[in-house]
């Protein structure tokens, strides 16, 4: 039953409406007026004798003063009741986080945890929120908006499909709020990595309020949780998170055309493995779906990017038919190698010219005049130290070469996509020589002389490289063919196969702004953050991007390490008393200066 306390903070001042009693008494008590006989005039008519008792009623109505002081003092007496109403609180440093993870994504509530949680978040929306996207790194969706954006923002967001990391967004939020009080509603299903958001809870401070709301009750699926790429094979991880075995069946697209299928059952809880053979072989976009209706679709698809190759024709000339770099290029995919014996007059046509194991008299006249002239015109040309490197012509060379010097370490001083996971071992015997200006140096010997370098000549390059087969055993090492295949892939603008092929979370910086296009959008930028499952395409470049994370896969069960707690009633939104004790004392002021004036003009002050 409702009482005045439902209505006052305090009730005990409402005593003060006594005071109306006296003021009208005291009206009521108050002289009559004495009637005067005027001496009978013509314009005069003589009424009928009123009654001499008129109302209460009538002589209070009568006289607007006492109206005005009445209300005056019921208003005062209003006021001292601290008069209230419930109104949702003013949330000036309300933060609402998010989940935006794959997991979210999962239809075992309706129509997916994610628009449960748009729900609940709607609940918390008041005068000024914040919105924080928790996905692997947190995402400020919107700081500080009123109702009307937030429920726009909230209508627009849709749910990712890369990791959560609660924590941080929990932290990101005591950021926003800072030193002053407020409140952070955090809405997950609390799947996957990151730090646990109660533990996060308690290094927010005392001056915050936590709200953990849970989504989801469990739901069944078998995902895709792991791709593991080579240059020539593709082999994945397909888990089943049911509590019961199934069938999986798979198919192979390559560029939507299908190419293989296989159907397993994986007993419950299990992984098994599969793969995808001669990948190199043909370029374009892969695509293994799983054929099952589950709960959570993004994992049910993976992707695999392999760059369109032309084949590559390369010219070895040596003075052996067993050159080691003839070998190694002749070893690799989509590369025809060829070599020209001495005294051959080659045609500079090729994509890479290699001079290895010659001497000063295995040229013929006008050779490097011609290669010059082909390395000027966009070719790339590679010279092998060797005992007669200083009777060839060294204007070519990006290194001036001095003379032959005894055994070194071969230093590598800068990882690029040549020197990579490339050992280059200990020679015999090496070159001093010192870079020429505007060549860059690669690798080096233990006294500066560059072992590795290149500069650019017209719009081709000029590679010097000091290690032969004859002063170290660099070609019987698995370095060797990992140095040309890179060095090929660098000439030929290729990059390696695991630069088309992401996870979602991933971070791109592309250097200039460049148009993407995304799985569900088109945008323009010079970063781009891989938060959704599916094809990129920038620069006539085609990436794939995949979840590939057991835990979001893993929507069986929801966990139970989590304390849910509730802030405010009902739906969630926090009320709190509104005081009306300042509109009241501005009417007061407004009724005082009315009487004055009311006064003033009846000519009483």
């Amino acid at each position: 039953m409702m009482g005045p306390g439902d209505f006052f903070l305090n009730p005990g001042a409402l005593i003060a409406l006594v005071s109306l009693i006296p003021v009208i008494i005291l009206y009521l008590l108050r002289p009559k007026p004495s009637d005067v006989r005027i001496p009978s005039l013509m314009f005069i008519i003589q009424q009928r004798k009123q009654k001499r008792f008129k109302s209460i009623l009538n002589r209070l109505v009568q006289d607007p003063l006492l109206l005005i002081q009445l209300l005056v003092l019921f208003l005062i007496a209003i006021a001292m009741a601290a008069p209230f109403y419930m109104a949702v609180a003013s949330s000036e440093n309300t933060v609402i986080v998010i989940d935006a993870s794959g997991s979210m994504q999962a239809t075992d509530v309706g129509p997916n945890r994610f628009s449960q949680a748009v729900d609940i978040a709607r609940g918390y929306v008041t005068g000024s929120t914040t919105i924080i996207l928790a996905e692997n790194a947190p995402v400020v969706a919107l700081r500080e908006g009123g109702s009307g954006k937030t429920n726009d923002v909230l209508d627009r967001l849709r749910p990712g499909a890369t990791t959560s990391n609660i924590g941080d967004a929990m932290l990101l939020a005591k950021e926003i709020i800072g030193a002053g009080r407020g409140r952070v509603i955090v809405i997950s299903d609390f799947a996957g990595e990151g730090t646990n958001p109660d533990v996060a809870g308690t290094l927010l401070g005392s001056n915050v309020e936590v709200t953990l709301k849970q989504v989801g009750r469990g739901g069944d699926n078998a995902g895709i949780t792991g791709l593991e790429l080579d240059e020539s094979e593709a082999k994945f991880i397909v888990k089943n998170f049911m509590r019961t075995s199934g069938t999986v069946v798979i198919a192979v697209f390559l560029n939507d055309r299908k190419i293989d299928s296989a159907s397993k059952e994986i007993p419950a809880g299990t992984s098994d493995f599969f793969s995808i053979s001669n990948i190199d072989q043909a370029g374009g976009i892969y695509r293994i779906s799983l054929g099952q209706d589950d709960d959570l679709a993004v994992d049910n698809t993976a992707y695999i990017s392999i760059p369109e190759q032309q084949t590559r024709r390369v010219l070895v000339m040596s003075e052996g038919h067993k050159s080691p770099a003839y070998i190694a290029a002749s070893s690799m995919p989509h590369t025809q190698a060829a070599i020209s014996l001495p005294f051959t007059p080659p045609v500079f046509d090729h994509d890479l010219v290699i001079i290895e194991n010659y001497t000063a008299r295995s040229f013929l006249a006008g050779t490097f005049d011609d290669l010059e002239s082909y390395v000027e015109k966009g070719g790339t040309l590679v010279v092998i130290a060797a005992d007669d490197l200083l009777q060839i012509n060294a204007n070519l060379l990006p290194v001036t070469v001095s003379n032959l010097s005894g055994s070194s370490r071969v230093r590598v001083q800068m990882v690029n996509e040549i020197s990579k996971d490339v050992d280059f071992g200990t020679v015999s015997a090496h070159f001093t020589a010192e870079a020429k200006n505007g060549s860059v140096v690669i690798a080096d010997a233990e006294d500066g002389s560059p072992m590795l370098a290149f500069w650019n000549l017209g719009r081709g390059k000029v590679v010097y490289f000091g290690v032969n087969e004859k002063w170290g055993d660099f070609q019987f090492t698995p370095s060797y063919p990992i140095f040309w295949y890179q060095l090929l892939n660098w000439v030929s603008d290729v990059s390696p196969v695991n630069e088309y092929n992401f996870r979602t979370g991933d971070f791109l910086p592309l250097g200039s702004e460049q148009t993407v296009r995304t799985p569900t959008t088109t945008i323009t930028t010079n970063n781009v953050l891989f938060d959704q499952a599916g094809i990129y395409t920038f620069r006539d470049r085609e990436i794939a991007v995949n979840m590939l994370d057991e835990q979001e896969s893993d929507i069986s069960a929801l966990r139970t390490d989590i304390s849910e707690s509730s802030g405010g009633g009902g739906g969630g939104t926090k009320t709190e008393p509104k005081s009306l004790d300042m509109y009241l004392i501005v009417l007061v002021l407004l009724l005082v200066l009315y009487e004055l004036y009311f006064l003033k003009r009846r000519g009483e002050l």
